[in-house]
């Protein structure tokens, strides 16, 4: 009789095989924005759509813009860590 899997684990094989774990890994860090990039940028920005591995990001002033970018190589790094 063979020992039970955990569903984590059964799931996880599962979405590898269907090739959606990618995608869906990706779309996670919409429900996690504020976790991602903290409260203060999270209150001025909210990320729109994920395309070709390209995020775009609304944000409430045009001078947040400028803010995001200054602070562009930072926030890539906690995306691909939160990404893996």
């Amino acid at each position: 009789m063979k020992k039970p899997k955990p569903i984590r684990s059964v799931l996880d094989q599962t979405l590898r095989a269907l090739g959606i774990d990618a995608p869906l890994k990706n779309y996670s860090l919409f429900g996690a924005w504020k976790e991602i990039v903290g409260e203060t940028i999270a209150l001025q920005s909210q990320p729109r759509s994920l395309r070709n591995q390209i995020l775009f990001v609304d944000v409430s002033h045009s001078t947040w813009i400028q803010q995001l970018q200054f602070l562009k190589p930072q926030l890539l790094e906690t995306l691909n860590a939160f990404l893996g």
